[in-house]
Protein backbone atom coordinates (compact mmCIF):
# COMPACT_ATOMS: atom_id res chain seq x y z
CA UNK A 1 0.00 0.00 0.00
CA UNK A 2 2.86 2.48 0.87
CA UNK A 3 5.97 1.32 -1.06
CA UNK A 4 9.12 3.28 -2.13
CA UNK A 5 11.24 3.18 -4.50
CA UNK A 6 15.10 1.79 -3.41
CA UNK A 7 17.62 5.18 -2.71
CA UNK A 8 20.30 5.97 -5.60
CA UNK A 9 23.69 6.70 -5.15
CA UNK A 10 23.97 10.15 -4.59
CA UNK A 11 26.69 11.66 -7.39
CA UNK A 12 28.86 14.38 -7.41
CA UNK A 13 29.06 16.37 -10.74
CA UNK A 14 29.81 19.15 -12.79
CA UNK A 15 26.78 21.51 -13.33
CA UNK A 16 26.90 20.82 -16.88
CA UNK A 17 26.36 17.31 -16.60
CA UNK A 18 24.40 17.30 -13.23
CA UNK A 19 21.62 19.14 -15.58
CA UNK A 20 21.47 16.51 -18.42
CA UNK A 21 21.11 13.88 -15.63
CA UNK A 22 18.66 16.00 -13.85
CA UNK A 23 16.56 15.81 -17.22
CA UNK A 24 16.66 12.68 -18.12
CA UNK A 25 15.29 11.41 -14.99
CA UNK A 26 18.08 9.85 -13.12
CA UNK A 27 19.44 9.42 -9.31
CA UNK A 28 19.57 11.85 -7.05
CA UNK A 29 22.35 14.74 -7.19
CA UNK A 30 24.04 17.23 -5.57
CA UNK A 31 25.26 19.75 -7.91
CA UNK A 32 28.53 21.72 -7.24
CA UNK A 33 30.95 23.64 -8.93
CA UNK A 34 31.88 27.43 -8.46
CA UNK A 35 30.75 30.23 -10.67
CA UNK A 36 31.57 33.82 -10.18
CA UNK A 37 28.53 35.25 -8.25
CA UNK A 38 27.84 32.18 -6.21
CA UNK A 39 27.43 28.12 -6.72
CA UNK A 40 23.68 26.44 -6.13
CA UNK A 41 24.20 23.02 -4.05
CA UNK A 42 21.41 20.60 -4.74
CA UNK A 43 20.77 17.21 -3.73
CA UNK A 44 17.84 14.56 -3.90
CA UNK A 45 16.89 11.97 -1.67
CA UNK A 46 14.67 8.48 -2.10
CA UNK A 47 14.08 6.81 1.11
CA UNK A 48 15.05 2.58 0.94
CA UNK A 49 13.07 -0.21 1.82
CA UNK A 50 15.02 -0.61 4.80
CA UNK A 51 14.27 3.17 5.72
CA UNK A 52 10.81 2.71 5.29
CA UNK A 53 10.64 0.03 7.26
CA UNK A 54 12.37 1.99 10.34
CA UNK A 55 8.91 4.65 9.64
CA UNK A 56 6.82 4.98 11.86
CA UNK A 57 3.26 3.93 10.58
CA UNK A 58 -0.05 4.26 12.43
CA UNK A 59 -3.19 2.63 12.46
CA UNK A 60 -6.06 3.00 10.36
CA UNK A 61 -8.38 6.06 12.38
CA UNK A 62 -12.06 6.34 10.84
CA UNK A 63 -13.84 10.06 10.98
CA UNK A 64 -17.65 9.77 9.50
CA UNK A 65 -17.61 8.15 6.08
CA UNK A 66 -13.64 8.50 5.53
CA UNK A 67 -10.74 6.60 6.81
CA UNK A 68 -6.93 8.46 6.93
CA UNK A 69 -3.95 6.23 7.75
CA UNK A 70 -0.63 8.18 8.94
CA UNK A 71 2.98 7.34 7.92
CA UNK A 72 6.08 9.67 9.79
CA UNK A 73 9.45 8.90 7.52
CA UNK A 74 12.99 8.42 9.47
CA UNK A 75 14.56 11.84 9.98
CA UNK A 76 16.55 12.73 6.87
CA UNK A 77 20.51 13.76 7.46
CA UNK A 78 21.51 16.27 4.48
CA UNK A 79 25.02 16.36 3.14
CA UNK A 80 24.90 19.90 4.24
CA UNK A 81 22.83 23.03 5.23
CA UNK A 82 19.65 23.61 2.74
CA UNK A 83 17.25 26.58 2.62
CA UNK A 84 15.12 24.87 0.16
CA UNK A 85 13.22 21.70 -0.57
CA UNK A 86 10.92 20.59 -2.99
CA UNK A 87 9.00 17.25 -3.17
CA UNK A 88 7.85 14.86 -6.14
CA UNK A 89 5.75 11.71 -5.18
CA UNK A 90 4.57 8.61 -7.69
CA UNK A 91 1.01 7.60 -6.87
CA UNK A 92 -1.78 5.63 -7.38
CA UNK A 93 -5.86 7.11 -6.47
CA UNK A 94 -8.76 5.67 -6.00
CA UNK A 95 -12.06 7.17 -6.27
CA UNK A 96 -12.30 9.87 -3.77
CA UNK A 97 -8.93 9.22 -2.06
CA UNK A 98 -6.22 11.31 -2.08
CA UNK A 99 -2.36 11.37 -0.52
CA UNK A 100 -1.57 14.81 1.86
CA UNK A 101 2.00 15.58 2.47
CA UNK A 102 3.87 17.58 5.42
CA UNK A 103 7.00 18.00 5.82
CA UNK A 104 9.24 19.52 9.10
CA UNK A 105 12.90 20.52 9.44
CA UNK A 106 15.71 20.76 11.96
CA UNK A 107 19.39 22.03 11.71
CA UNK A 108 20.65 20.02 14.82
CA UNK A 109 17.81 17.39 14.54
CA UNK A 110 16.31 18.44 18.14
CA UNK A 111 14.49 21.52 17.54
CA UNK A 112 12.25 20.68 15.03
CA UNK A 113 10.26 23.66 12.87
CA UNK A 114 6.14 22.86 12.61
CA UNK A 115 4.94 20.83 10.09
CA UNK A 116 4.39 22.52 6.43
CA UNK A 117 1.69 21.27 4.24
CA UNK A 118 3.46 20.27 0.70
CA UNK A 119 0.81 21.79 -1.81
CA UNK A 120 0.41 19.80 -5.48
CA UNK A 121 1.91 22.44 -7.86
CA UNK A 122 -0.30 21.44 -10.49
CA UNK A 123 -3.29 20.47 -8.92
CA UNK A 124 -5.48 21.33 -5.64
CA UNK A 125 -5.36 17.27 -5.03
CA UNK A 126 -2.70 14.39 -5.42
CA UNK A 127 -3.00 13.11 -9.06
CA UNK A 128 -2.56 8.97 -10.01
CA UNK A 129 0.77 8.96 -11.34
CA UNK A 130 3.61 11.87 -10.59
CA UNK A 131 3.25 15.17 -8.52
CA UNK A 132 5.71 17.88 -7.77
CA UNK A 133 5.02 19.96 -5.02
CA UNK A 134 5.51 23.66 -4.10
CA UNK A 135 8.90 24.76 -3.31
CA UNK A 136 9.02 25.38 0.53
CA UNK A 137 11.69 28.08 1.35
CA UNK A 138 12.72 25.91 4.67
CA UNK A 139 16.56 25.80 6.43
CA UNK A 140 17.92 23.14 7.96
CA UNK A 141 20.47 19.64 7.67
CA UNK A 142 17.53 17.09 9.05
CA UNK A 143 13.95 16.52 7.50
CA UNK A 144 11.22 14.59 8.10
CA UNK A 145 8.11 13.81 6.26
CA UNK A 146 4.39 12.65 7.40
CA UNK A 147 1.97 10.90 4.80
CA UNK A 148 -1.72 10.84 4.92
CA UNK A 149 -3.67 8.12 2.92
CA UNK A 150 -7.36 9.04 2.83
CA UNK A 151 -10.27 6.99 1.23
CA UNK A 152 -14.13 6.14 1.69
CA UNK A 153 -14.15 4.14 4.89
CA UNK A 154 -15.29 1.10 2.72
CA UNK A 155 -13.22 2.12 -0.20
CA UNK A 156 -9.15 1.42 -0.61
CA UNK A 157 -6.22 3.59 0.55
CA UNK A 158 -3.80 4.97 -2.22
CA UNK A 159 -1.11 3.52 -2.73
CA UNK A 160 2.37 5.66 -2.92
CA UNK A 161 5.12 4.13 -5.11
CA UNK A 162 8.13 6.80 -4.48
CA UNK A 163 8.58 9.55 -2.63
CA UNK A 164 11.51 11.71 -3.22
CA UNK A 165 13.09 15.44 -2.10
CA UNK A 166 15.21 17.51 -3.64
CA UNK A 167 17.39 20.21 -1.05
CA UNK A 168 18.81 23.49 -2.43
CA UNK A 169 21.08 25.29 -0.80
CA UNK A 170 20.89 28.74 -2.84
CA UNK A 171 21.63 31.16 0.13
CA UNK A 172 25.61 31.69 -1.50
CA UNK A 173 25.47 34.61 -4.26
CA UNK A 174 24.72 38.20 -4.39
CA UNK A 175 22.43 39.43 -1.73
CA UNK A 176 19.82 42.35 -2.54
CA UNK A 177 18.67 43.18 0.90
CA UNK A 178 18.85 46.94 1.26
CA UNK A 179 19.49 47.58 -2.47
CA UNK A 180 17.54 50.36 -3.59
CA UNK A 181 17.06 49.20 -7.70
CA UNK A 182 18.63 47.45 -10.27
CA UNK A 183 20.07 48.48 -13.19
CA UNK A 184 17.77 49.76 -16.22
CA UNK A 185 16.42 47.31 -18.39
CA UNK A 186 15.96 48.71 -21.32
CA UNK A 187 16.37 52.10 -22.66
CA UNK A 188 12.62 53.37 -22.62
CA UNK A 189 11.21 54.57 -19.65
CA UNK A 190 10.79 51.88 -17.26
CA UNK A 191 10.98 50.68 -13.39
CA UNK A 192 15.23 49.24 -12.77
CA UNK A 193 15.37 45.69 -12.78
CA UNK A 194 17.88 43.80 -10.63
CA UNK A 195 19.60 41.91 -13.85
CA UNK A 196 19.95 38.12 -13.84
CA UNK A 197 23.52 38.84 -13.06
CA UNK A 198 22.72 41.23 -9.83
CA UNK A 199 20.65 38.06 -8.38
CA UNK A 200 23.30 35.43 -9.19
CA UNK A 201 21.69 32.95 -11.79
CA UNK A 202 23.66 30.84 -12.90
CA UNK A 203 23.41 30.30 -16.73
CA UNK A 204 24.97 26.93 -17.50
CA UNK A 205 21.65 25.31 -15.70
CA UNK A 206 19.90 26.67 -19.18
CA UNK A 207 22.01 24.32 -21.33
CA UNK A 208 21.99 20.56 -21.60
CA UNK A 209 24.74 18.14 -21.56
CA UNK A 210 25.41 18.72 -25.43
CA UNK A 211 25.71 22.94 -24.71
CA UNK A 212 21.94 23.55 -25.94
CA UNK A 213 19.28 25.51 -24.30
CA UNK A 214 17.02 23.10 -22.91
CA UNK A 215 14.05 24.92 -23.56
CA UNK A 216 14.93 27.39 -26.53
CA UNK A 217 14.05 30.88 -26.51
CA UNK A 218 11.02 32.21 -28.39
CA UNK A 219 9.80 35.75 -28.73
CA UNK A 220 6.09 37.36 -29.67
CA UNK A 221 4.68 40.80 -28.42
CA UNK A 222 2.90 40.46 -25.35
CA UNK A 223 -1.03 41.56 -25.29
CA UNK A 224 -1.79 40.67 -21.82
CA UNK A 225 0.03 39.80 -18.01
CA UNK A 226 -0.66 37.01 -15.60
CA UNK A 227 0.24 37.87 -12.38
CA UNK A 228 1.53 34.95 -9.78
CA UNK A 229 2.58 34.54 -6.14
CA UNK A 230 5.31 32.56 -5.09
CA UNK A 231 3.74 30.91 -1.92
CA UNK A 232 7.03 31.06 -0.64
CA UNK A 233 8.47 33.10 2.30
CA UNK A 234 7.29 36.06 3.72
CA UNK A 235 9.15 38.91 5.12
CA UNK A 236 12.01 37.10 3.45
CA UNK A 237 15.03 37.80 5.18
CA UNK A 238 17.52 36.59 1.44
CA UNK A 239 14.70 37.19 -1.40
CA UNK A 240 17.62 36.68 -3.93
CA UNK A 241 18.50 33.31 -2.71
CA UNK A 242 14.73 32.73 -2.59
CA UNK A 243 14.94 33.87 -6.50
CA UNK A 244 17.73 31.43 -6.94
CA UNK A 245 15.90 28.38 -5.47
CA UNK A 246 13.06 28.92 -7.79
CA UNK A 247 15.80 29.34 -10.94
CA UNK A 248 16.75 25.27 -9.45
CA UNK A 249 13.59 24.18 -8.82
CA UNK A 250 12.52 24.89 -12.50
CA UNK A 251 15.35 24.87 -14.30
CA UNK A 252 16.75 21.16 -13.03
CA UNK A 253 14.01 19.84 -11.00
CA UNK A 254 11.02 20.81 -13.34
CA UNK A 255 12.95 19.94 -16.54
CA UNK A 256 11.49 23.30 -17.62
CA UNK A 257 15.35 24.86 -18.12
CA UNK A 258 14.76 28.47 -16.92
CA UNK A 259 12.48 30.39 -14.60
CA UNK A 260 8.97 30.37 -15.15
CA UNK A 261 8.13 34.11 -14.39
CA UNK A 262 9.59 36.94 -16.97
CA UNK A 263 9.96 38.88 -13.40
CA UNK A 264 9.67 38.64 -9.71
CA UNK A 265 8.58 41.20 -7.17
CA UNK A 266 9.73 41.29 -3.54
CA UNK A 267 8.28 42.85 -0.44
CA UNK A 268 10.49 46.04 -0.62
CA UNK A 269 9.41 47.05 -4.31
CA UNK A 270 12.32 45.51 -5.93
CA UNK A 271 12.57 43.67 -9.81
CA UNK A 272 13.52 40.76 -10.61
CA UNK A 273 14.61 40.00 -13.98
CA UNK A 274 12.95 36.41 -14.72
CA UNK A 275 13.13 34.39 -17.14
CA UNK A 276 16.84 34.78 -19.76
CA UNK A 277 16.62 36.21 -23.33
CA UNK A 278 15.24 39.90 -23.34
CA UNK A 279 12.39 41.44 -24.27
CA UNK A 280 9.21 40.14 -25.62
CA UNK A 281 10.73 36.46 -24.52
CA UNK A 282 8.09 34.20 -23.86
CA UNK A 283 8.18 32.75 -20.22
CA UNK A 284 7.19 29.72 -18.90
CA UNK A 285 4.47 30.73 -16.19
CA UNK A 286 0.78 29.25 -17.44
CA UNK A 287 0.09 25.99 -19.17
CA UNK A 288 -1.45 27.31 -22.99
CA UNK A 289 -1.11 30.63 -21.82
CA UNK A 290 2.65 31.38 -21.99
CA UNK A 291 2.74 32.91 -26.12
CA UNK A 292 1.75 36.45 -25.52
CA UNK A 293 1.43 37.05 -22.15
CA UNK A 294 4.20 38.66 -19.03
CA UNK A 295 4.60 36.45 -15.92
CA UNK A 296 4.96 38.67 -12.94
CA UNK A 297 5.31 36.46 -10.01
CA UNK A 298 4.73 38.02 -6.61
CA UNK A 299 7.40 36.67 -3.74
CA UNK A 300 5.40 35.10 -1.08
CA UNK A 301 2.16 33.68 -0.08
CA UNK A 302 -0.97 36.16 0.45
CA UNK A 303 -4.12 34.26 1.42
CA UNK A 304 -3.01 35.32 5.17
CA UNK A 305 -0.24 37.75 5.01
CA UNK A 306 -1.24 41.19 2.59
CA UNK A 307 0.94 42.29 0.10
CA UNK A 308 3.08 45.71 0.91
CA UNK A 309 2.11 48.89 -1.10
CA UNK A 310 6.27 48.70 -2.34
CA UNK A 311 5.14 45.42 -4.03
CA UNK A 312 1.99 46.78 -5.52
CA UNK A 313 3.54 49.72 -6.48
CA UNK A 314 6.36 47.91 -8.06
CA UNK A 315 3.86 45.26 -9.71
CA UNK A 316 2.10 48.43 -11.52
CA UNK A 317 5.35 49.95 -12.59
CA UNK A 318 6.17 46.76 -14.63
CA UNK A 319 2.67 47.02 -16.02
CA UNK A 320 2.53 50.37 -16.99
CA UNK A 321 6.36 50.09 -18.83
CA UNK A 322 5.47 47.13 -20.95
CA UNK A 323 1.68 48.10 -21.20
CA UNK A 324 3.06 51.30 -22.99
CA UNK A 325 5.46 49.64 -25.01
CA UNK A 326 2.78 47.35 -26.36
CA UNK A 327 0.12 49.37 -26.86
CA UNK A 328 -2.01 47.12 -24.23
CA UNK A 329 -5.23 48.11 -22.78
CA UNK A 330 -4.95 47.50 -18.54
CA UNK A 331 -9.33 47.87 -18.79
CA UNK A 332 -9.19 45.61 -22.07
CA UNK A 333 -9.96 41.59 -22.14
CA UNK A 334 -10.42 38.78 -24.79
CA UNK A 335 -8.90 35.65 -25.60
CA UNK A 336 -5.04 34.71 -26.55
CA UNK A 337 -5.84 32.46 -29.92
CA UNK A 338 -7.29 29.00 -30.52
CA UNK A 339 -4.64 27.25 -28.23
CA UNK A 340 -6.18 29.51 -24.95
CA UNK A 341 -9.62 30.00 -25.96
CA UNK A 342 -10.98 31.57 -22.53
CA UNK A 343 -12.10 35.38 -22.60
CA UNK A 344 -9.51 36.80 -19.75
CA UNK A 345 -8.78 40.33 -18.93
CA UNK A 346 -5.65 41.45 -20.06
CA UNK A 347 -4.35 42.09 -16.38
CA UNK A 348 -5.04 38.58 -15.30
CA UNK A 349 -4.30 36.66 -12.27
CA UNK A 350 -3.05 32.57 -12.40
CA UNK A 351 -6.09 31.21 -11.00
CA UNK A 352 -8.30 33.16 -14.19
CA UNK A 353 -6.98 29.98 -15.92
CA UNK A 354 -8.35 27.49 -13.89
CA UNK A 355 -10.27 24.64 -15.46
CA UNK A 356 -7.85 25.41 -18.83
CA UNK A 357 -5.48 23.05 -20.24
CA UNK A 358 -4.79 21.24 -17.06
CA UNK A 359 -4.84 24.75 -14.89
CA UNK A 360 -5.88 24.41 -11.51
CA UNK A 361 -3.84 26.85 -9.63
CA UNK A 362 -5.78 29.07 -7.22
CA UNK A 363 -3.14 32.00 -6.92
CA UNK A 364 -2.47 34.56 -6.04
CA UNK A 365 -3.90 34.54 -2.73
CA UNK A 366 -7.23 36.72 -1.93
CA UNK A 367 -5.15 39.68 -0.09
CA UNK A 368 -3.12 40.63 -3.52
CA UNK A 369 -6.49 39.18 -6.16
CA UNK A 370 -8.53 42.22 -4.16
CA UNK A 371 -6.33 44.52 -5.27
CA UNK A 372 -6.93 43.48 -9.02
CA UNK A 373 -9.29 46.57 -9.48
CA UNK A 374 -7.23 49.35 -8.09
CA UNK A 375 -4.20 48.11 -10.34
CA UNK A 376 -6.20 48.44 -13.23
CA UNK A 377 -6.96 51.99 -12.60
CA UNK A 378 -3.98 52.93 -11.23
CA UNK A 379 -1.82 51.47 -14.30
CA UNK A 380 -4.66 53.24 -16.94
CA UNK A 381 -4.32 56.92 -15.00
CA UNK A 382 -0.62 56.63 -15.43
CA UNK A 383 -1.37 55.79 -18.96
CA UNK A 384 -3.19 58.59 -19.43
CA UNK A 385 -0.69 61.13 -18.24
CA UNK A 386 1.82 59.87 -16.03
CA UNK A 387 5.34 59.19 -17.55
CA UNK A 388 8.69 57.25 -15.31
CA UNK A 389 9.37 55.00 -12.38
CA UNK A 390 7.23 55.10 -8.95
CA UNK A 391 10.04 53.20 -7.40
CA UNK A 392 11.11 54.35 -3.75
CA UNK A 393 14.58 55.67 -5.67
CA UNK A 394 14.88 58.09 -8.74
CA UNK A 395 18.18 58.48 -9.79
CA UNK A 396 16.97 59.95 -13.78
CA UNK A 397 14.20 62.79 -13.76
CA UNK A 398 11.30 61.67 -15.49
CA UNK A 399 9.50 64.24 -18.24
CA UNK A 400 8.11 67.14 -16.88
CA UNK A 401 4.53 66.57 -15.80
CA UNK A 402 1.25 67.92 -18.37
CA UNK A 403 0.64 70.97 -17.96
CA UNK A 404 -2.13 71.83 -15.12
CA UNK A 405 -3.32 74.70 -16.82
CA UNK A 406 -2.45 77.18 -13.91
CA UNK A 407 -4.24 75.39 -11.81
CA UNK A 408 -3.11 75.42 -8.00
CA UNK A 409 -0.75 72.68 -6.82
CA UNK A 410 -2.18 70.42 -4.31
CA UNK A 411 -1.38 70.69 -0.58
CA UNK A 412 -0.88 67.26 1.55
CA UNK A 413 -1.04 66.31 5.08
CA UNK A 414 1.53 64.07 6.63
CA UNK A 415 0.24 60.56 7.60
CA UNK A 416 3.24 58.10 8.93
CA UNK A 417 1.65 56.28 11.80
CA UNK A 418 4.19 58.55 14.56
CA UNK A 419 7.46 57.70 12.02
CA UNK A 420 7.97 60.85 10.99
CA UNK A 421 8.53 62.08 7.58
CA UNK A 422 12.27 63.14 6.24
CA UNK A 423 12.57 66.55 4.01
CA UNK A 424 15.93 65.46 1.52
CA UNK A 425 17.64 68.02 -0.21
CA UNK A 426 17.35 66.14 -3.53
CA UNK A 427 15.18 63.41 -4.53
CA UNK A 428 16.26 59.80 -3.65
CA UNK A 429 17.59 57.87 -0.57
CA UNK A 430 20.82 59.24 -0.83
CA UNK A 431 19.56 63.26 -0.21
CA UNK A 432 20.23 64.60 3.05
CA UNK A 433 17.65 64.95 5.61
CA UNK A 434 17.19 68.63 6.44
CA UNK A 435 14.22 68.41 8.69
CA UNK A 436 11.87 65.56 9.38
CA UNK A 437 7.84 66.15 9.66
CA UNK A 438 5.67 64.80 12.30
CA UNK A 439 2.36 63.57 11.49
CA UNK A 440 -0.35 66.55 10.87
CA UNK A 441 1.55 68.89 9.23
CA UNK A 442 0.31 70.57 6.03
CA UNK A 443 2.95 71.36 3.12
CA UNK A 444 2.12 72.84 -0.22
CA UNK A 445 3.85 71.21 -3.41
CA UNK A 446 5.90 73.10 -5.90
CA UNK A 447 5.76 72.09 -9.39
CA UNK A 448 8.65 69.42 -10.25
CA UNK A 449 9.05 66.63 -12.60
CA UNK A 450 10.81 64.48 -10.04
CA UNK A 451 8.25 61.50 -10.23
CA UNK A 452 7.39 59.90 -6.93
CA UNK A 453 9.16 63.21 -4.96
CA UNK A 454 7.26 65.95 -3.74
CA UNK A 455 8.91 68.59 -3.75
CA UNK A 456 8.26 71.53 -0.93
CA UNK A 457 9.63 73.86 1.34
CA UNK A 458 8.98 73.63 5.38
CA UNK A 459 10.27 76.28 8.13
CA UNK A 460 11.99 77.92 5.23
CA UNK A 461 13.46 74.65 3.64
CA UNK A 462 13.08 73.35 0.46
CA UNK A 463 13.41 69.79 -0.06
CA UNK A 464 11.24 66.44 -1.53
CA UNK A 465 9.41 64.26 0.40
CA UNK A 466 8.37 60.47 -0.67
CA UNK A 467 4.78 60.88 -1.96
CA UNK A 468 3.49 57.85 0.14
CA UNK A 469 3.21 59.31 3.73
CA UNK A 470 1.58 62.52 2.03
CA UNK A 471 -2.64 62.42 1.91
CA UNK A 472 -3.80 64.96 -0.33
CA UNK A 473 -6.29 67.64 0.85
CA UNK A 474 -9.04 68.33 -1.02
CA UNK A 475 -10.93 71.45 -1.39
CA UNK A 476 -14.55 71.08 0.36
CA UNK A 477 -17.20 70.61 -1.92
CA UNK A 478 -21.07 70.32 -2.03
CA UNK A 479 -22.34 67.16 -1.35
CA UNK A 480 -23.13 65.52 -4.76
CA UNK A 481 -26.98 65.47 -5.66
CA UNK A 482 -28.90 62.87 -5.35
CA UNK A 483 -29.17 60.01 -8.34
CA UNK A 484 -32.66 60.24 -9.24
CA UNK A 485 -34.65 56.88 -9.00
CA UNK A 486 -34.63 54.95 -12.08
CA UNK A 487 -31.14 55.19 -13.18
CA UNK A 488 -30.42 51.67 -14.21
CA UNK A 489 -33.87 51.23 -15.98
CA UNK A 490 -34.14 49.17 -19.06
CA UNK A 491 -32.19 50.44 -22.22
CA UNK A 492 -29.96 52.91 -19.66
CA UNK A 493 -25.81 51.71 -19.90
CA UNK A 494 -23.56 50.87 -16.82
CA UNK A 495 -20.19 50.04 -15.69
CA UNK A 496 -19.12 46.96 -13.95
CA UNK A 497 -17.24 48.45 -10.75
CA UNK A 498 -16.07 47.41 -7.65
CA UNK A 499 -15.77 43.89 -8.32
CA UNK A 500 -12.41 41.99 -7.38
CA UNK A 501 -11.88 41.15 -10.98
CA UNK A 502 -14.37 39.86 -12.65
CA UNK A 503 -18.46 39.90 -12.52
CA UNK A 504 -20.74 36.25 -13.10
CA UNK A 505 -23.34 36.42 -15.79
CA UNK A 506 -25.77 34.07 -15.03
CA UNK A 507 -28.51 32.45 -17.26
CA UNK A 508 -31.04 33.50 -14.11
CA UNK A 509 -32.05 36.24 -11.40
CA UNK A 510 -30.05 34.21 -8.72
CA UNK A 511 -27.29 32.44 -7.48
CA UNK A 512 -28.09 29.40 -8.29
CA UNK A 513 -28.18 30.08 -11.82
CA UNK A 514 -25.21 28.75 -13.95
CA UNK A 515 -22.79 31.23 -14.98
CA UNK A 516 -23.08 32.38 -19.07
CA UNK A 517 -19.80 34.23 -18.53
CA UNK A 518 -17.35 36.45 -16.64
CA UNK A 519 -17.79 40.50 -17.54
CA UNK A 520 -14.58 42.42 -16.46
CA UNK A 521 -14.22 45.06 -14.65
CA UNK A 522 -14.35 48.18 -16.12
CA UNK A 523 -16.74 47.47 -18.88
CA UNK A 524 -20.17 48.19 -20.14
CA UNK A 525 -23.71 46.39 -19.96
CA UNK A 526 -26.69 47.55 -21.23
CA UNK A 527 -29.75 46.68 -19.15
CA UNK A 528 -32.27 45.31 -20.71
CA UNK A 529 -35.59 44.83 -18.44
CA UNK A 530 -36.25 45.60 -14.40
CA UNK A 531 -34.68 43.99 -11.61
CA UNK A 532 -35.96 41.54 -9.59
CA UNK A 533 -34.47 41.17 -5.90
CA UNK A 534 -31.59 43.37 -6.60
CA UNK A 535 -30.46 41.16 -10.16
CA UNK A 536 -30.71 42.65 -13.48
CA UNK A 537 -30.88 41.59 -17.46
CA UNK A 538 -28.61 42.59 -19.26
CA UNK A 539 -26.74 42.34 -22.77
CA UNK A 540 -23.13 42.01 -22.21
CA UNK A 541 -20.39 41.86 -25.46
CA UNK A 542 -17.30 39.49 -24.92
CA UNK A 543 -13.39 40.17 -26.67
CA UNK A 544 -14.48 38.34 -29.32
CA UNK A 545 -17.32 40.86 -30.16
CA UNK A 546 -20.23 37.96 -29.67
CA UNK A 547 -23.20 39.68 -27.51
CA UNK A 548 -24.34 37.15 -24.33
CA UNK A 549 -27.55 38.01 -22.71
CA UNK A 550 -28.12 37.26 -19.07
CA UNK A 551 -28.43 38.32 -15.67
CA UNK A 552 -26.08 40.15 -13.20
CA UNK A 553 -25.85 41.53 -9.47
CA UNK A 554 -26.83 45.30 -9.23
CA UNK A 555 -24.89 45.98 -6.77
CA UNK A 556 -22.02 46.11 -9.26
CA UNK A 557 -23.48 48.15 -11.95
CA UNK A 558 -22.89 51.85 -12.00
CA UNK A 559 -25.08 54.02 -14.41
CA UNK A 560 -23.04 55.37 -17.11
CA UNK A 561 -20.98 54.25 -20.48
CA UNK A 562 -17.79 51.92 -20.53
CA UNK A 563 -14.91 54.15 -21.67
CA UNK A 564 -13.35 52.25 -23.99
CA UNK A 565 -14.55 48.95 -24.45
CA UNK A 566 -11.75 47.08 -26.61
CA UNK A 567 -10.48 43.49 -26.99
CA UNK A 568 -6.88 42.99 -26.04
CA UNK A 569 -3.68 44.31 -27.07
CA UNK A 570 -5.26 47.36 -28.47
CA UNK A 571 -4.20 51.15 -27.38
CA UNK A 572 -6.01 52.99 -24.54
CA UNK A 573 -3.63 56.30 -24.35
CA UNK A 574 -4.17 59.88 -23.01
CA UNK A 575 -6.70 62.00 -25.58
CA UNK A 576 -8.09 58.69 -27.12
CA UNK A 577 -10.09 57.46 -25.02
CA UNK A 578 -11.24 60.38 -22.69
CA UNK A 579 -9.24 58.76 -19.53
CA UNK A 580 -8.73 61.60 -17.28
CA UNK A 581 -5.00 61.99 -16.44
CA UNK A 582 -5.17 61.97 -12.82
CA UNK A 583 -2.92 62.90 -10.43
CA UNK A 584 -1.20 59.58 -9.55
CA UNK A 585 0.36 60.75 -6.34
CA UNK A 586 -3.00 59.99 -4.73
CA UNK A 587 -2.27 58.08 -1.25
CA UNK A 588 -4.27 54.65 -1.41
CA UNK A 589 -3.39 53.54 1.31
CA UNK A 590 -7.11 53.24 2.81
CA UNK A 591 -7.24 50.37 -0.73
CA UNK A 592 -5.19 48.22 1.30
CA UNK A 593 -6.90 48.09 4.48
Amino acid sequence: MFRILPKHRVLYLSPLLAVLFALLGSAPLTVSGAVRDGSIRAETWTETAEERAESAGRAETYYGSYKLQTFDSVRHHTSFEFNAVAARWDATLLENSDVLLFLRTSRDNRGWSPWSTVEPENDAASNTGTNFGNLLIKRGAYMQYRVQLTAPARGKLPDVSSISFTFIDSREGPETRGAASGVAYAAEIGPRVISRTQWGAEEQLRFDGNGRETWGRQYTRPTKAIIHETVTLNHDPNPAATVRAIYYYHAVTRGWGDIGYNFLVDEQGRIYEGRAGGENVVGGHARCFNWGTIGIAALGEYNSARPSLAMIRAIEDILVWKFRANKINPYGHGVLGSYASRDIPNIAAHVDLDGMCGNSHQDPGKNLYSQFPSIRRNVARRLAGVTGTAGPVVDRPAPSAPARGGVKEPSYTVRTGGLGLSLRSKPGMNGQIIAVLGDGIVVQEITSPIDGWVKSVYQGKTGYLWHEYLLERRAAVPPPARRAPGRLRPGASAVIRGTPGALNLRQGPGMESPVVAKMWEGLGVTITGPAQSGWYPVVYTDGSGKELTGWTWGKYLKPGASRGRQAAGTAMLAGTLGIPAWNWRRRRRDQMT
